[in-house]
């Protein structure tokens, strides 16, 4: 059965929902999945360059304070902790996610998506890194499993760039109004970070 998923590369929820994913899956240890990672961009229009810290991007988009933002962080972290997980919101810089979703383009025809996509979620949110940076990009790819001269012919040209596209304008097509955003079956949807119970539920009615 074939799973997709709707994320972006700097969303702190979106890492939660994928390790709540495969928690999930682990549930169904007879069943054959083909986990996706679709590629969505939250803020297109956001800098290559690390311009600003989470908080101030949190102050800037929706209009908090920075004492407002920062409590929501420290909250993420608590129940990112929950799940095994470690964040750093304050290391973490947003930036466009473009090339590090045409990189998981490429993993995903190299057969290594789900464990790059992992490596450069765990990066960003608890590392700092900044996932516009193609040497970062190509580090980080290399340890899940992804060649580095493939990552860096990738980043110099603009390979996949049209499979990114696609996969944003597929999420416009399902109406999505943030990611995380799951698709089971093909036509089973399932929005925001949802419960390993909830998602368990959404397979089970795809196998049946």
């Amino acid at each position: 059965m074939r799973v997709e998923m709707w994320s972006d590369l700097i969303c702190p929820w979106c890492y939660l929902g994928s390790t709540r994913l495969h928690r999930a899956l682990q549930q169904f240890p007879d069943a054959d999945f083909d986990v996706v990672y679709r590629s969505y961009r939250l803020n297109p229009s956001l800098s290559r360059e690390p311009e600003l810290d989470m908080a101030d991007y949190m102050t800037r988009r929706y209009h908090l304070t920075r004492e407002r933002a920062e409590l929501g962080h420290r909250r993420l972290e608590a129940l990112a902790a929950r799940e095994g997980l470690h964040y750093r919101m304050d290391l973490m810089r947003p930036v466009d996610t473009l090339d590090g979703h045409r990189v998981l383009q490429l993993a995903r025809s190299r057969g290594v998506q789900v464990a790059v996509k992992q490596r450069f979620m765990a990066g960003v949110l608890g590392e700092g890194a900044v996932i516009s940076d193609h040497d970062t990009l190509v580090r980080l790819a290399a340890e899940a499993g992804l060649d580095p001269d493939d990552t860096r012919k990738t980043l110099a040209s603009d390979a996949f760039l049209a499979d990114v596209e696609r996969d944003e304008a597929d999420g416009r097509r399902h109406r999505l109004q943030s990611v995380p955003f799951f698709v089971f079956g093909g036509t089973d949807r399932l929005a925001d970070a949802a419960s390993v119970d909830e998602l368990a539920r959404a397979v089970r009615r795809n196998l049946s």
